[in-house]
């Protein structure tokens, strides 16, 4: 989709079930916002995107301005999309956010929140409430009092360098070379030990399976 970008080392598209997983080390960027994880899984119905889920470690990062990044992070999430805008987003397990406030479009306020399970929403690209299960540790600090050590959530890579720019990009990047033929020139081991345990295995199969055939009356 226009605007819309993504990379990753493997994927493919079910058209049958309308799925499609992206695997290792997929990104998926969208104006100013970033989602990673190891693996990410796209329904879509009649070519309009549904869900996203994304599983093990996934990562939401959306770039608030130059040195700022809202992000969300847990042990797995789910994706809701209206209009192909992300709506809804649900975050299970060990859920952990950073969102910045805003007022009057500037930003004065930050948020720092755990939870077990938690809920965002969204409006046009940016966080419009959390919601969390239980047990949530929640605090609002004035943006000149954020602690430095809750500037960052572990695994925070904004990875702008791994974002396709245009089209014609995309067929610049390059191409390994297939290593089929150079694979196919190794000697492949033969396991001699494990071949003769196999044979004496047969063998011995063989032997008393005819025993056994001998050892059988005979119906007349």
């Amino acid at each position: 989709r226009y605007g819309e970008q993504a990379v990753c080392d493997w994927m493919c598209f079910n058209t049958r079930d309308s799925i499609a997983i992206m695997y290792i080390n997929p990104i998926i960027w969208g104006d100013t916002t970033q989602i990673s994880a190891d693996s990410i899984y796209f329904t879509m119905h009649n070519g309009v995107l549904e869900t996203g889920d994304c599983y093990s470690s996934p990562f939401i990062a959306m770039k608030e301005d130059s040195i700022r990044y809202s992000q969300i992070k847990g042990r797995n999430m789910k994706a809701f999309f209206v209009d192909n805008a992300m709506d809804r987003l649900e975050v299970y397990g060990n859920s952990q956010s950073i969102y910045y406030l805003r007022e009057e479009g500037e930003i004065d306020n930050v948020n720092i929140s755990e939870s077990a399970n938690m809920t965002v929403y969204f409006l046009d690209n940016k966080v419009k409430r959390v919601k969390y299960d239980y047990d949530a540790d929640s605090k609002i600090y004035p943006l000149e009092m954020q602690p430095e050590e809750n500037k960052l959530l572990r695994g925070m890579s904004w990875q702008e360098d791994r974002r396709p720019k245009s089209r014609e990009e995309l067929f610049k990047r390059h191409v390994h070379l297939s290593q089929r033929m150079q694979t196919q020139s190794y000697i492949l081991p033969t396991f001699p030990i494990t071949m003769r345990l196999l044979e004496i295995e047969k063998d011995s199969w063989v032997h008393d399976r005819a025993n056994a055939e001998m050892s059988m009356p005979s119906v007349k």
